[in-house]
């Protein structure tokens, strides 16, 4: 299944979106859950670490919590660093393999289960919850921070450009 193919959306992401954001997805973890969050999605900061961007890096790096969802935190995404996560954060990791659980970083809590099943329980308890006003603020800074970043990725871009 691609992006462009994918038969499921995140359902009305407005529902979560001033209290929670998706922002780390590889493609086969998409596939498992049969989620597609558009690059447009408000909320969706693209790819963390030192391959990523860095808005999506400075809120891992930032990040009070991380929740690993199917993924191992693994080199592409890390380096198997701190330099890539924030060290003090809390890892809750999912994974239905239970050799992968804490296996690079220490975790808080582990998981051993389908992402797929859990990214939708997540989704069903996350859609309910009410708004708070400090977690409107912080999502509205990172928006703007995004749109700052995707702006000046454009901006810069050499479109008339030959590659090499």
């Amino acid at each position: 299944m691609s992006l462009q193919n994918a038969d499921h959306q995140v359902p009305d992401c407005d529902k979560i979106s001033k209290k929670y954001f998706f922002f780390y997805l590889h493609q086969h973890i998409l596939n498992k859950i049969d989620f597609y969050i558009p690059f447009n999605e408000n909320l969706y900061a693209g790819q963390m670490g030192p391959r990523g961007n860095p808005i999506a890096s400075k809120l891992v790096k930032e990040a009070d919590v991380i929740l690993a969802l199917g993924t191992r935190l693994g080199f592409n995404s890390t380096f198997f660093s701190y330099d890539n996560i924030n060290e003090h954060a809390s890892i809750i990791q999912v994974d239905i393999e239970p050799t992968a659980l804490g296996r690079y970083f220490p975790i808080s809590i582990g998981i051993c289960a389908d992402a797929k099943t859990i990214a939708k329980e997540l989704y069903n308890k996350i859609s309910l919850k009410r708004e708070v006003a400090k977690i409107e603020k912080w999502t509205q800074n990172f928006i703007q921070e995004r749109q700052k970043y995707l702006a000046k990725r454009d901006e810069d871009a050499e479109i008339d450009a030959y590659p090499i």
